[in-house]
């Protein structure tokens, strides 16, 4: 980008509907296939993630583009966008992987069926006491888990 156009990008606002819609179409014309491509480098994301990120960077570039500095290259400031996208889309997933393993992992610790007289002890409460502490957990874990997978 020139910086007349990287200065016209900072206005969009102030820019006719028709101009600005123009704008934001050669944008993503000129950006949005490179933005996929860059974003092939974050392990763990997926085609879908990488479209639906490179579409999200390039709307929140656009709908920030007050923020940008045209005296500035254009490029850095919106791969950064991207970047910051990316890492926050596989943090996420990541929190739900391991909130998922540890619900498993804790559900198939916690058998009824196996609960002995050496988890009560444990406790130092009645065996039917922690079991049904156990059933209670586990009720809320499931709930839990449903509610994080819609």
């Amino acid at each position: 980008m020139e910086e007349e156009e990287r200065r016209a990008f900072t206005e969009n606002r102030r820019m006719p509907d028709r101009d600005r819609q123009s704008l934001f179409d050669a944008l993503w014309k000129h950006w949005h296939p490179r933005l996929e491509v860059y974003l092939r480098s974050f392990y763990g994301l997926s085609l879908e993630d990488r479209e639906e990120l490179a579409g999200d960077a390039l709307l929140k570039a656009f709908e920030r583009a007050e923020l940008y500095r045209p005296e500035l290259s254009f490029d850095p400031w919106l791969i950064a966008i991207t970047r910051r996208l990316a890492l926050s889309r596989l943090r996420s997933q990541h929190r739900r992987r391991e909130r998922t393993a540890d619900l498993v992992e804790l559900g198939s610790m916690v058998d009824e069926k196996q609960l002995g007289p050496e988890a009560a002890r444990a406790t130092g409460s009645p065996l039917g006491t922690v079991k049904w502490r156990m059933h209670s957990l586990r009720e809320r874990l499931q709930r839990q888990k449903e509610a994080d997978h819609g």
